[in-house]
């Protein structure tokens, strides 16, 4: 946390199954526990009342839990396992129509139910290799009814809905070389929360419908991060870049809908073509490759105290948002800080980042201009075994 997710390079416990599974390579056994919030605090200025403009939504503040556990397989083998999930709720979608004025790529993703998990190998003295999973949920429903206009009646009624798993890969590197220089190569496949929402409606003699809401949201790119550490006893520094491949996500940012309506009334009013409708209420994204440059490092005050510190460079891969297209992406800056301290085998980590959001202006009807600034903090405790 406050390294801001620059880490790559440096030996750790749990947190290697999701940034560098390679670190987990001889990992000391321990277990964590901890709690995180985020809040955000978007600022707008608006180009005046605007006739059928959807007003704009902040995204949601976000608490999550988190547990994981490291430890030895062998000794140059280790394993990691790392879980969070948000406080609200298992598995939260905000998919929102695209003219109303809204964050996408922040509006929900954080906080959402997922397993990471690794393992690493110390190939020789000078390299470790790891593998790794992220396993996030995807929903699926399915629904058929059947209506009597005659009677009145329902004549069929079947739910069925669904949790499923959807896991992505993670793989990473790790070279020490003399004098406490290390480097790290991670990649990370692209991963969302998908879901599936088909309907079958019938109005017996009358009409029937086959409808189909479908979507991958809360999107994660894959990625790829290049970074170089220098260990000394007392202090560390790592710097690092790292590649986001947003354009070859869909380009859509709003949900997909389909409909297949036919039936004797509809068939004889000659409706039935009419009725039927695939696409998305607008919204493409025209996606952009990001590059996210950060450094961050720590600090051994004493045998009871280590400072922590990060900075990262953010850009949006949305471009400015339009009339038909309200989706408000800023680059921004990430400034992290925290204090870990140690008793005995135990630790109480302390961090907080503060995400400063770029103003931007935009073509939108209703908002001119967006910016503001993102709060995110964490306390955890730890124990070695």
């Amino acid at each position: 946390m406050a390294q801001v997710g620059q880490c790559a390079t440096q030996p750790q416990s749990d947190a290697a199954a999701t940034h560098n599974p390679a670190a987990l390579a001889g990992a000391q056994a321990a277990v964590r526990v901890g709690l995180t919030g985020l809040l955000h605090g978007p600022t707008w200025r608006f180009a005046g009342p605007c006739d059928g403009c959807l007003s704009p939504r902040k995204p949601a503040a976000t608490r999550a839990l988190s547990a994981g556990w490291a430890g030895p397989l062998h000794r140059r083998v280790g394993l990691g396992v790392a879980v969070s999930t948000a406080t609200q709720s298992l598995v939260r979608i905000v998919d929102l129509d695209p003219r109303r004025p809204h964050h996408p790529l922040v509006s929900g993703g954080a906080g959402q139910f997922a397993v990471h998990a690794g393992v690493g190998v110390g190939v020789a003295s000078w390299l470790s290799l790891g593998l790794g999973a992220v396993v996030h949920a995807q929903v699926g429903s399915d629904l058929a009814l059947a209506l009597d206009a005659t009677t009145r009646e329902v004549r069929q009624s079947d739910v069925v809905i669904e949790l499923g798993p959807k896991v992505s890969a993670l793989a990473g590197a790790t070279v020490r070389l003399p004098a406490g220089v290390r480097l790290a190569l991670t990649w990370r496949d692209a991963t969302g929360i998908s879901y599936r929402i088909p309907a079958d409606l019938r109005v017996d003699g009358v009409a029937a419908a086959r409808l189909l809401v479908s979507h991958l949201a809360h999107r994660s790119p894959m990625r790829l991060t290049l970074a170089t550490g220098l260990e000394r006893p007392s202090w560390g520094v790592e710097a690092g870049v790292r590649f986001a491949r947003w354009r070859q996500l869909v380009r859509e940012l709003s949900p997909h809908f389909s409909s297949d309506v036919g039936g004797l009334w509809v068939d004889s009013a000659g409706l039935g073509d009419v009725l039927d409708i695939q696409g998305s209420p607008g919204g493409d994204g025209r996606l952009r490759d990001t590059w996210s440059p950060a450094v961050a490092g720590h600090w051994r005050a004493g045998p009871a105290l280590t400072l922590r510190w990060g900075w990262r460079w953010r850009p949006t891969p949305l471009p400015a948002a339009t009339a038909a297209a309200a989706l408000l992406g800023n680059d921004r800056h990430e400034l992290g800080a925290g204090l870990a301290l140690h008793v005995d085998t135990w630790t109480v980590r302390v961090a907080g980042q503060l995400h400063v959001h770029q103003r931007r202006a935009t073509t939108s009807s209703l908002v001119t201009s967006h910016g503001g600034a993102s709060v995110v903090g964490s306390v955890d405790l730890r124990r070695r075994f």
